[in-house]
């Protein structure tokens, strides 16, 4: 992933408080995944071998070509659809997607109009938009069958610690989990950094 930059301490370029261990992480910037959050979304992608995956929020497309990699390392039997309504993101990241022959699809829509009308069902989902957005998303996906029962999920920036210097408690981390404790959902909580949610739909 030499395009986006060197890794740096994830402590470095994002905001912690110290129950989050951010020294112990590492990313390319202060939006873009953690390298080790990464490493374990395309463990899951290796080992669950999806035919169809769907990844809300593309930002630089870290997160994006993570996906796109592990899917054609299992052969191109799955395909990617990455959602982004920042068109800033759009054009790069699948000019990275041509330029290695990746299976994904970019497009240019806002995350909740398209799951509220598409007929793709998903197996796996990566939920990373705007906080608050990813638990609705992953509701509306489970709602309308867009995620089907047995399929698996994740979701980035799941961190309950997650403050900020000047406001204390993230508000939008307690909107985030009031809703998605709500949900049909059996998850497993990686709680450090910015945090990581794997789930199944029950």
């Amino acid at each position: 992933m030499s395009d986006f930059g060197r890794l740096q301490a994830e402590s470095h370029v994002h905001e912690h408080v110290p129950a989050e261990r951010a020294d112990l992480f590492h990313s390319y910037d202060g939006g873009s995944t953690e390298f080790e959050y990464l490493s374990l979304l395309r463990s899951l992608i290796l080992v669950l071998k999806p035919d169809l995956v769907l990844e809300t929020g593309v930002f630089r497309g870290v997160g994006t070509l993570t996906i796109a990699q592990a899917l054609k390392y299992n052969g191109h039997r799955g395909r990617l659809i990455s959602l982004d309504r920042d068109l800033q993101w759009i054009d790069p990241t699948r000019k990275l997607i041509e330029s290695d022959e990746l299976p994904a699809t970019v497009l240019h829509i806002d995350s909740i109009d398209y799951l509220e009308t598409t007929s793709h069902v998903f197996d796996f989902a990566f939920f990373d938009s705007d906080l608050f957005l990813r638990a609705r998303e992953c509701e509306i996906a489970i709602a309308r069958g867009i995620l089907k029962p047995g399929a698996f999920f994740a979701l980035h920036d799941t961190s309950r610690a997650r403050a900020w210097s000047q406001s204390g408690p993230d508000p939008a981390t307690k909107q985030f989990w009031d809703l998605f404790e709500t949900l049909p959902v059996r998850w497993l909580e990686f709680p450090y950094s910015r945090g990581m949610v794997v789930g199944q739909v029950k």
